[in-house]
């Protein structure tokens, strides 16, 4: 005689036998921020808000190494349609002994970024927004001085997936980089 030993049921597929037999129901979706915490399943009546409609800031930092290492920080101002943009360097390259680091640290002057203590070392500027696309989860960000292609990972986040090279600096924004909501 068979003695029924049932697989665990899925989102999508109940308690199952090797012969076929079934028990129970399907768990169904759990949605989180558009995607089920057990199986990585996108809900399909899911969207985030819109850029145009959240309107505020998006704050990303990055770092590129031309020659000497400078991190960037950018913010996309949505309601200003402006992206500012300044930076710097290691902060041991631009104090240039270990002391004067630790005094800059001592009185706010140098900040901790990506395991790594970084100092202003430049100016910045600022680009004029043109347009924001959105379609889907991918959001595209065109300049006056190029584009930007972002995935929402979440209300807050977007994830760079693309710049133009030259944006803001010589490689462009880095990819992966994390800009978050303020």
């Amino acid at each position: 005689k068979h003695t029924h030993k049932y697989s665990s049921a899925t989102c999508t597929e109940p308690k199952k036998c090797s012969c076929g037999e079934t028990s129970g129901k399907a768990l169904g979706h759990s949605y989180k921020n558009g995607v089920c915490s057990r199986c990585k399943a996108k809900d399909p009546n899911f969207s985030y808000t819109a850029l145009s409609e959240k309107g505020g800031s998006w704050k990303g930092m990055f770092w590129v190494q031309d020659g000497v290492k400078n991190y960037y920080e950018v913010t996309f101002k949505i309601d200003e349609k402006m992206v500012s943009y300044g930076g710097g360097g290691t902060a041991l390259d631009i104090m240039g002994s270990e002391e004067a680091v630790q005094e800059a640290i001592k009185n706010g002057e140098a900040f901790e970024f990506d395991g790594e203590w970084w100092a202003g070392g430049f100016g910045g500027g600022g680009i004029t927004i043109l347009s924001i696309s959105e379609k889907g989860n991918t959001v595209t960000i065109t300049t006056d001085e190029g584009n930007v292609t972002f995935t929402r990972t979440g209300e807050k986040t977007l994830k760079v997936t693309s710049s133009s090279e030259g944006f803001i600096c010589s490689q462009g924004i880095k990819a992966g980089t994390v800009f978050t909501f303020s």
